[in-house]
């Protein structure tokens, strides 16, 4: 120690006495003096680094491990901690980096592990997340954060029926943990089982009171349930928080619209026509809702836009509100090439299984006038799924799917096309097949084409890998079947080889064998 090492040794006995009462200011303040005494103390300043960003002070938190760091600036713990600071900052790629480097000199240290759990979370690698939140699992079973963030992983992954066991054993553990709480409500709403998720994000308030995507979830599932009044003050709670999150508005307009609240829904539409300019939903929302309140030049303004956007929908809306079009407003700029707003395209689309690894996709042409519930019979034979259960169709937070399916809330699938709701190259959507296995495949378009003479729609282009079978259990199960069925000596081996049969190959894929499935599908 340096010549204070007697009053350094005194605060830091202070500090770790106000630590083993949970007095973390006072730790703070202690520990504080005991490192400015002596920055040789590297653990002292670790500790109190970490005490810094738990309490959320992150410039001090950052300040404490640069010292840190200066003296050992390589210790796996410094890295693990700046790394975590770097994450709240939102500076992922440096954050990820050092905490790959902890990671790699403590792979049993279960602070590193949360914090690789989350930095996976925020770079959408799902899977790695996974398999760190598993690990971590098993190094602290006993630990709500830890099945919290495990759910969390799975729930990223669409494995909604894992999300669901890890999340409601961190709250077992942990009641008062309010992420498991939000994500298990937020479930409840997508499900549309509104009773059921109000309690979680009530819980989720009563823990993080100002958390607006918990208040606008409660303000859709309060207003589903008729409960108006506390729907709207949670619905005005969250606008005041959040106004630029795109799914707090879809929330909240949603929910606008279930309690007839029209001025506010269209305030809300404007606002998400104004984040996500690309969508042609909330800008038909906002036509359609300009219209009832009778705001015509803001009607006529959306109108303009969809001509850009979805001349099909842009039509409807004129049909809808009774809007007298103008030729002008259909007429391409100078040097444009004119298109019958109906003229159909050919849609250049990729099918990704979300969660797999080595992923599982394929390549499909398909016209833009492909209505959503022929769509699903396309996906159906190139994923080399049974059509054995429910599906659905996400854009944003609008659902479609087959009436008899009596899905709350959903669309019609058979009365919306491909083109209507992926306008653009880049557009995207989500097909959900079978609600207990939560198979959830993303779908992208890449190309816009003309149509080929002599050329018959849909057709599949390429694709990687079989789809899993039937009643896995989703892509954990599947991943775990494919570990089982490659290794020999694997306990349950034998028993998935003979479910799967020995002549399953998770590599294989026959692109003209789902080419002749679809030209039968045609006729």
């Amino acid at each position: 120690m340096t010549m204070f090492g007697e009053e350094a040794k005194q605060t830091l006995q202070e500090g770790t006495a106000a630590l083993q009462v949970e007095n973390p200011a006072e730790a703070i303040r202690e520990l504080a003096r005991a490192f400015d005494l002596d920055p040789s103390l590297i653990d002292v300043g670790l500790t109190l680094a970490i005490l810094q960003l738990q309490e959320g002070d992150l410039d001090e938190s950052w300040a404490t491990i640069q010292k840190v760091l200066q003296q050992a600036p390589e210790h796996p713990l410094g890295l693990a901690v700046s790394g975590a600071i770097l994450l709240e900052q939102g500076q992922l790629d440096e954050a990820l980096s050092r905490l790959e480097k902890a990671y790699s000199s403590l792979p049993n240290d279960s602070l590193t592990h949360g914090m690789m759990v989350k930095a996976y979370l925020m770079t959408g690698r799902f899977e790695d997340a996974r398999v760190a939140a598993e690990r971590l699992v098993k190094l602290n079973p006993d630990s709500a954060d830890a099945h919290a963030l495990l759910g969390h992983a799975y729930y990223s992954l669409g494995d909604r029926k894992r999300a669901t066991s890890a999340l409601k054993q961190a709250v077992r553990l942990d009641p008062d943990l309010g992420v498991p709480h939000f994500l298990l409500g937020v479930m409840e709403v997508e499900g549309r089982r509104w009773r059921k998720a109000i309690p979680h994000l009530e819980k989720t308030l009563e823990i993080d009171p100002e958390h607006a995507g918990a208040l606008a979830s409660l303000g859709l599932a309060l207003a589903e349930t008729g409960q108006m009044d506390a729907a709207l003050d949670a619905l005005e709670e969250a606008l005041v928080l959040e106004t630029d999150d795109p799914d707090v508005l879809r929330y909240a307009g949603e929910a606008y619209l279930a309690l007839d609240c029209y001025d506010e829904a269209l305030n809300v539409y404007r606002s998400l026509s104004e984040i996500e300019p690309g969508d042609p939903i909330p800008h038909y929302l906002v036509g359609r809702l300009s219209a009832i309140t009778g705001n015509q030049r803001q009607m006529r303004k959306a109108y303009a836009m969809l001509m850009r956007l979805d001349p099909e929908l842009a039509h409807r809306l004129a049909r809808e509100t009774g809007l007298n079009e103008e030729p002008r407003a259909a007429q391409p700029a100078t040097g444009e090439k004119a298109t019958s707003p109906t003229e159909s395209k050919v849609y250049q689309i990729k099918v990704t299984l979300k969660g797999t690894r080595p992923p599982i996709w394929r390549r499909l042409l398909v016209t833009s006038d492909t209505r959503l519930s022929e769509l699903h019979d396309i996906l159906q034979i190139a994923m080399g799924w049974d059509d054995d259960h429910l599906h659905v169709f996400r854009v944003g937070h609008q659902e479609y799917a087959d009436p008899s399916h009596e899905l709350e809330g959903a669309a019609d699938e058979s009365r919306v096309t491909l083109g209507q709701i992926a306008p653009d190259v880049k557009s995207k959507l989500v097909y959900e097949y079978d609600f207990g296995d939560s198979w959830v495949h993303e779908i992208v378009v890449e190309k816009i084409l003309e149509p080929e003479a002599g050329v018959k729609y849909p057709l599949c282009v390429t694709g990687k890998r079989s789809g899993p079978p039937e009643d896995i259990g989703g892509v954990g199960s599947y991943a775990h079947l494919l570990e089982a069925i490659q290794d020999p000596d694997h306990p349950e081996h034998e028993q998935y080889l003979e479910w799967v049969g020995e002549d399953f190959d998770p590599e294989a894929f026959d692109c003209d064998d789902v080419n002749e499935e679809l030209q039968r599908m045609i006729g």
